[in-house]
């Protein structure tokens, strides 16, 4: 196999690897509508004095409801609704993996 070959296989992995490890808006959007908006409507997200500063308080503000509703959502999960409630209400900058 060729260099250049083997450099285009390489690059077109790269590619699907990162297709792969991007979120879900969508799903993001679909857990959060089931699960949160019971008790969190646009209200809490557009105040003054958000708890979130910053896309990596996002995620924890996840987990951390996660956990306390008993810990439905996995690793994918947390980072559809991380990234769906940034998008939608935040717009911090991510540089994470799953951005």
């Amino acid at each position: 196999m060729s260099t250049h070959t083997s450099l285009a296989i390489a690059a077109l992995l790269g590619f699907y690897a990162t297709l792969s490890g991007a979120t879900d808006l969508n799903r993001g959007q679909a857990l959060y509508e089931i699960r949160c908006i019971e008790c969190h409507d646009v209200s809490v997200h557009g105040r003054q004095n958000q708890a979130a500063k910053n896309y990596d308080e996002i995620r924890k503000w996840v987990i951390r409801w996660n956990n306390t509703l008993g810990g439905l959502w996995d690793t994918e999960d947390i980072e559809d609704v991380s990234a769906y409630l940034n998008t939608r209400y935040y717009q911090y900058p991510c540089t994470g993996l799953q951005c």
